[in-house]
């Protein structure tokens, strides 16, 4: 099975479940296509980023989520594909559930410490008070 004809296509019934590697995979792709780099020129590129040369099967591998990455790695490849590292990790359309330590997790869990739409909502509606407020009282001090 050759790089394109898994080229991880979203309507693909294994984007339901992925694991990490596959993740990460699927967006050192997309960023690469994105950019209009071969696989052996980002297999060149990544020399530079961390000190040694991966062959154009390694990126492919990479891309099919068959291997996993150093932290290293990791970084080397944000540098050299220009992208923050966080975007390798989010979940891409249509994935219902990431697989990790060999259990699967729903996508809408998230750690305890994230917070949610309506956490943001209220801080902005805190601060809002607290700015109407000093604007109220710097009106009635003059």
């Amino acid at each position: 099975m050759g790089v394109d004809s898994l080229a991880i296509n979203q309507d693909n019934e294994q984007m339901k479940e992925m694991k990490v590697p596959e993740i990460v995979g699927y967006h050192l792709r997309e960023a690469r296509l994105e950019i209009g780099m071969t696989q052996a020129e980002l297999a060149e590129h990544l020399e530079a980023f961390i000190g040694r040369r991966w062959f154009p099967q390694s990126v492919s591998i990479a891309e099919l989520g068959g291997r996993d990455f150093t932290a290293e790695e990791l970084y080397g490849i944000a540098f050299a594909l220009q992208r923050p590292i966080q975007s390798f990790f989010e979940t891409p359309p249509g994935t219902e559930k990431v697989k990790l330590g060999g259990r699967q997790h729903p996508i809408n869990v998230r750690p305890r410490s994230e917070k949610t739409l309506t956490d943001h909502l209220n801080d902005a509606r805190r601060v809002l008070r607290f700015v109407s407020k000093e604007l109220e009282q710097q009106i009635d001090d003059k």
